[in-house]
């Protein structure tokens, strides 16, 4: 074999290992910065949660929580057995509804409640209004993610629920952490905050890792003696 030939093939060789050597290289130090996107994602989680810990409900007696639904035992009914339901059959369980944000002439927010029925949008009377208040400010700099049709109907008792900002960890974004609920009363125009699902940021900082929304599981009981 002709020395040319030798060194082509040991040239060839040697930028093969070369490649896979720095290929692993490459590939270890994506690894080393998703897993610290994922630590600087999970660090803000926590930030998020001492915030939303140091608001006080305005309203006694509900407990609210979230678990990810692979927390709950691989079986039909595994979440329901637990009270728990999923984000669809718990937000969208009693139906849709929409929520419109209006000022009165004093330039003050109103939430006017609609059922949510899009044929005839514009004849479909209202189900009332709430004015959140100035002090409430607090609760929406915590959840500020706001959606026309974030009204929950959960054992007869409207609510609006508002969540965390989305938090990304370079790769891939995730769904916020937490959802607030606030409990809606028509006659009075008012709207309280309840609390917030206690149990979504815990699972994170325990299984190391961020998640959506729709993999979330809820659980809102209404204990005795509650009251605003």
């Amino acid at each position: 074999m002709k020395k040319s030939s030798i060194f082509k093939i040991l040239t060839l060789f040697l930028t093969f290992v070369i490649f896979s050597c720095c290929s692993g290289c490459i590939f270890a130090i994506a690894d080393y910065f998703n897993e610290k996107d994922l630590q600087k994602a999970l660090e803000i989680q926590k930030e998020k949660k001492a915030l939303a810990d140091a608001l006080v409900p305005e309203i006694e007696g509900y407990t609210f929580e979230a678990k990810p639904d692979t927390h709950f035992t691989w079986k039909e009914g595994r979440w329901e057995s637990q009270g728990f339901k999923t984000f669809e059959d718990f937000f969208r369980g009693g139906g849709l509804f929409d929520c419109l944000e209006k000022y009165d002439s004093e330039k003050v927010k109103e939430y006017w409640i609609y059922p949510y029925d899009p044929p005839n949008a514009d004849k479909i009377e209202p189900l009332g209004y709430v004015i959140p208040t100035k002090e409430q400010k607090k609760y929406f700099e915590v959840f500020p993610q706001f959606f026309s049709q974030n009204i929950a109907f959960i054992n007869g008792e409207y609510f609006i629920f508002q969540c965390m900002e989305e938090t990304s960890t370079g790769v891939q974004t995730f769904g916020a952490g937490a959802v607030a609920l606030f409990l809606l009363d028509f006659e009075k125009h008012k709207m309280y905050y309840v609390g917030y699902s206690k149990g979504w940021i815990e699972a994170e900082l325990e299984d190391n890792k961020l998640y959506n929304l729709i993999g979330m599981c809820f659980k809102l009981t209404k204990n005795e003696g509650g009251k605003i």
